[in-house]
């Protein structure tokens, strides 16, 4: 990993040196090198340890530099001069040691366990380990206990060793219980947090409300602009200073790369609404991301799920400002809500264990909202990457529904056979796929009463018993209904391959329905 002179110094031993820079926090040394004379040209990237004779020219030079020097000397004096001599444009650090090969050796051996540490931290973040052993390794070099906060499952993670008067605040929560609830800010102090953030590149320090002198370094970890979290240093006993600062932006980029991340100073999306929406517009979503942020709400990608449509009003503005989504994810606790092409999104996770939260269960409690004016749809059950095909089934269900006249919650099972008739003759006359025998029928007086007979009695198997239960009908009624039916028509059903019978059925179905929508 890239480090600075800061860093350096603190690891060292703030008593034992001192050091100047203009970066900022940012951290751009590649590594550790001795000057020598055999070398001609000093890399800019790198940090040259050297004696005070050579520290001059490579200062001048722009070069970075460490320099030894000895106990008797004002290290101060000394990387004031070097700052100035470089234009204040390179990183100093002057260090009391006996000569520059010991100095190189103590850099060398702090760079070293940097790396180490920064390589644990990526590995851990690669195989996508629970965010708990993320910050366990995030701490070790860390002075300040560190925390995320986490906007996909509204709490908060912790690691690292609370010292100080803590009683009353919020981190008095966290040790008792491990984790806090994301809320102890309410909106209206978020947004001023937000407001706040002006320079992207810059950490802002925020105060806890219930302890005035104890302050969080906050640092936004975000998705192509959607807020996964918040990393914080807690900081109980001492201010911060630039190498923690550094470090912490470090981790909080490490965290951040895990989602192609970018820093931005906004807050308060939900990351798996942001994912719905990519994949409802067809966009490329990689698996490990879908795959973190729902295991962050204990869900899994191959879970079931169920999504609702609902179509906002035209002179809505949005679901941000409309009633239908605050109303929603009220009543339907858990949930996803978006908007959408003028449409409510509406995303339920079926959990298997709990019987109140199945397909039926949401379909119920779609039909007994009081807004029963607004028509919805209902998608199929789905595993979470197939969102686009829910959501295309969802919003067929609303418009095949609408133009059924149907009022109130319409399913894609209610709307199937429409979209599918209307799909078939998008691509060919209906005469041609459709069996022939069905399309006589059909064309006769009372037809669709035998079709619906002879489509029940097949979809059961050819059991007159179960096709009776069916119809609402009795069973010697039916059984005589298709007696009658077989002999005028000259049907064998008995004798149809699977095949055969199959398209019969389909037919009658499909022209059922063409005679519905007449």
């Amino acid at each position: 990993m890239k480090t600075s002179v800061a860093v350096l110094a603190e690891k060292l031993g703030k008593n034992c040196s001192v050091w100047r820079s203009s970066t900022g926090y940012a951290l751009t040394l590649e590594g550790i090198r001795l000057w020598g004379d055999q070398l001609g040209e000093a890399r800019h990237d790198a940090l040259w340890v050297c004696d005070p004779d050579d520290a001059e020219q490579l200062a001048r030079a722009g070069a970075s530099v460490a320099v030894a020097c000895g106990e008797d000397e004002n290290a101060d004096t000394l990387a004031d001069r070097l700052f100035a001599k470089s234009g204040e444009t390179a990183e100093i650090l002057v260090a009391h040691t006996k000569s520059a090969n010991e100095l190189a050796n103590r850099l060398m051996d702090v760079k070293e366990a940097l790396d180490a540490w920064d390589t644990a931290l990526t590995e851990e973040i690669i195989a996508r380990k629970p965010l708990q052993n993320i910050l366990e390794i995030a701490v070790k070099q860390l002075t300040n206990p560190v925390a995320v906060f986490d906007e996909t499952s509204g709490l908060m993670s912790y690691a690292g060793e609370v010292s100080g008067d803590y009683q009353e605040t919020i981190w008095g929560v966290v040790l008792d219980k491990g984790r806090a609830p994301v809320g102890y800010y309410t909106a209206e102090e978020r947004t001023k947090i937000s407001a706040n953030i002006a320079n992207s590149a810059v950490p802002t320090i925020i105060r806890p409300k219930r302890s005035p002198l104890h302050e969080n370094l906050s640092l936004c970890i975000n998705e192509d602009g959607q807020v996964l979290g918040m990393l914080a240093q807690v900081d109980l006993l001492a201010p911060f200073d630039s190498a923690q600062i550094s470090l912490a932006m470090h981790v909080r980029d490490r965290l951040g790369e895990m989602f192609r991340t970018t820093i931005a100073g906004q807050h308060h999306r939900s990351p798996i609404g942001h994912t719905l929406r990519l994949l409802i517009q067809g966009d490329t979503v990689e698996e490990r991301i879908v795959r973190y942020q729902l295991e962050r709400k204990s869900w899994h990608i191959n879970d079931r799920y169920c999504l609702a449509v609902m179509p906002l009003p035209d002179n809505s503005d949005s679901p941000y400002s409309n009633p239908y989504r605050a109303e929603i994810m009220l009543a339907y606790p858990g949930s996803i809500v978006i908007d959408q092409d003028r449409y409510l999104v509406i995303l339920i996770h079926l959990d298997q264990s709990q019987p109140t939260a199945s397909r039926e269960e949401f379909i119920e409690m779609l039909r007994h909202r009081d807004s029963q004016d607004i028509p919805c749809g209902v998608s199929n059950e789905f595993e979470f990457l197939h969102a686009r095909s829910a959501w295309r089934q969802a919003r067929i269900a609303v418009r095949e529904g609408n133009g059924n006249g149907r009022k109130g919650v319409s399913t894609y099972d209610d709307v199937f056979f429409s979209d599918f008739l209307h799909q078939m003759e998008q691509t060919t006359p209906l005469d041609v796929p459709l069996h022939p025998m069905a399309l006589r029928i059909a064309q006769s007086e009372r037809g669709d009463e035998v079709l619906s007979c002879i489509f029940a009695y097949v979809m059961n198997g050819c059991n007159v018993s179960r096709a009776a239960r069916a119809l609402y009908m009795h069973r010697n009624t039916l059984e005589y209904r298709m007696t009658s039916i077989q002999q005028r028509w000259s049907l064998d059903m008995n004798s149809m391959d699977e095949d055969e019978l199959l398209r019969f059925a389909l037919s009658c179905r499909l022209l059922m329905q063409q005679s519905l929508e007449r």
